[in-house]
């Protein structure tokens, strides 16, 4: 692919903001690609304040996965596109900065239902530098991974011989790649691994979901374990059994925030819990956000927290989709709401015969303390193609920006 075109730059909108304040809402869709389905997966600033965006990229019936480098400027403008295929490609979880030009992503193959990680090296304007595969006996996933200055930890998820889903975490040097150590941390008890977060004095903490027997039921779990992954305790949480996305994160003062999603089985609206819980897992205080299906959750260096996602609704007996995020004070409080609707980009200056639906799937706060969004949006592309293409939101810290 040689050439992205942002629509909406043939409306004459692109340099609508200044330099030190562009906010709005911004798609990427390509002619040349119009078969394709993509969504952004992680975002990474750099120091030039440029954004790259690592999208998964797929056939019309989502197979033939590869990865879409997308390198932007602030206000939206693509300066790098680049797919790279990557044979049996399943997923990503986590993409780390190595250095000025250089980046390493995680993620998995699925080679006829067995699951294997893998590590790409790649430099910042889309090339490949190198790929390594793990090969294992028993399918692997890599589930996620944390770093902190100097090591990674590789959360695993394991099929064993018995069938039943384990949990282990390894602890790897990032300048030379090297194995510190390797922790079994479930065993024999058909749990599935999640998220992994690093504190600043090493402590671990881990998100998961504890199965029964025959994996008809589950249930989250979290486990706090020492610097060098022994386990200090574990924790089951008491939350509706259909939730379907979970994260967590850790404060400075070591509070656990966790937050999952779900459907309410009386009216099928879908709502977002959060729950604080102290250092040793007592549970301190929750709060229900209605109408929303979080797929994240971002803390700010102010304090304040942000779940994204999206919200639904039906409109003339079509279902819709709309990417939300709200914005709350340390204490929960809700200090904004949003939801993308018909007066934004794309739908406001496209002629468009439905609406588009759209999802945010990953955030991250700027260095200016702005905030920028990603995910997907479902649309009629000019070629009457419906596609999901990557979209971007960038916002001020305050949550609002500017109408594109």
């Amino acid at each position: 692919m040689n050439k992205i075109l942002l629509l909406f730059l043939s409306l004459g909108i692109c340099n609508l903001f200044s330099v030190h304040a562009q906010t709005g809402v911004f798609y990427f869709a390509s002619d040349e690609n119009v078969d394709k389905q993509a969504t952004a997966v992680a975002i990474v600033q750099e120091p030039n304040d440029s954004l790259i965006l690592i999208n998964l990229q797929a056939n019309e019936d989502y197979t033939n996965q590869s990865l879409l480098f997308l390198k932007t400027k602030i206000d939206g403008t693509v300066g790098v596109s680049k797919i790279i295929p990557i044979e049996n490609l399943h997923n990503f979880v986590y993409v780390s900065r190595l250095n000025q030009t250089n980046y390493k992503v995680f993620g998995n193959q699925n080679i006829n239902k067995h699951y294997q990680p893998f590590q790409l090296k790649l430099t910042n304007s889309g090339k490949l530098v190198e790929m390594e595969s793990e090969a294992s006996v028993f399918s692997t996933l890599t589930s996620h991974v944390a770093m902190d200055k100097d090591f990674y930890y590789i959360l695993y998820t394991k099929n064993g011989k018995n069938e039943r889903y384990n949990i282990s975490l390894l602890k790897l040097a990032v300048e030379t790649n090297k194995v510190v150590w390797l922790k079994k941390i479930s065993s024999e008890q058909n749990e599935e691994a999640d998220q992994i977060y690093v504190t600043e004095n090493g402590t671990l903490y881990i998100l998961g979901k504890k199965f029964n027997d025959d994996v008809s039921e589950y249930l989250p779990i979290i486990y706090k374990l020492d610097a060098t992954g022994n386990q200090l305790w574990k924790k089951g949480i008491d939350v509706p059994a259909n939730f379907n996305k979970q994260t967590f994160l850790i404060t400075p003062n070591q509070n656990i925030i966790y937050m999952c999603a779900y459907t309410k089985l009386q009216t099928g609206m879908t709502e977002t819990r959060l729950i604080k819980f102290s250092d040793e897992g007592t549970e301190m205080h929750h709060k229900t956000i209605d109408d929303l299906s979080a797929n994240g959750m971002l803390k700010l260096t102010n304090d304040q927290l942000v779940l994204f996602g999206s919200k639904f609704y039906v409109n003339q007996k079509q279902v819709v989709t709309k990417g939300s995020f709200t914005l709350l004070g340390s204490g929960f409080n809700e200090l904004l709401s949003k939801t993308l609707d018909q007066t934004d980009t794309p739908d406001t200056k496209l002629n468009l015969p439905v609406q588009t639906s759209s999802d945010f799937t990953t955030a991250i706060e700027l260095h200016d303390g702005r905030i920028a969004f990603a995910g997907k949006v479902f649309m009629t592309l000019p070629q009457g193609i419906k596609r999901n293409v990557p979209l971007l939101m960038i916002t001020n810290a305050d949550g609002t920006y500017q109408k594109n």
